[in-house]
């Protein structure tokens, strides 16, 4: 693979920041640069990439199955997720993170910020864009 098909990942965990190298199929950076929208119930809009959703989930499986995260995310996240209507990421994100797995990542399109996150997180409408 060329070395434009790694892709740098910083993941913030509480107070210290670690980097992390991946090298991805080019079909699966459509998937890694989206974006999951979200409407928080005040009407207020944010956006988180995907790629935080994928990493979530492909660290869990890694831990689970005691693989590595880039082969949990190459061989079983992203291919799932390519295979989308979006229903998966969606499941994955409202159903096995919460508002501060991704307060770091989003960021507010639209509205006022609300105080209660988490609710606006379970509740809000959700939706998955393309970006280039």
């Amino acid at each position: 693979m060329a070395k434009e098909d790694r892709v740098k990942v910083t993941i913030y965990h509480k107070e210290t920041d670690k980097n992390m190298w991946f090298r991805l199929d080019p079909s699966s950076l459509k998937v890694w640069h989206s974006k999951y929208r979200i409407t928080m119930p005040d009407d207020s809009l944010y956006e988180l990439p995907v790629w935080v959703i994928a990493l979530h989930r492909a660290m869990y499986y890694a831990d689970k199955g005691g693989i590595s995260v880039g082969k949990s995310l190459r061989e079983d996240t992203l291919p799932l997720f390519e295979r989308w209507d979006g229903a998966v990421l969606k499941d994955w994100a409202q159903l096995h993170m919460n508002w501060e797995d991704v307060r770091y990542y989003v960021t507010n399109l639209a509205g006022p910020r609300i105080p209660d996150f988490d609710e606006g997180w379970v509740k809000g409408k959700k939706e998955i864009v393309e970006h280039d």
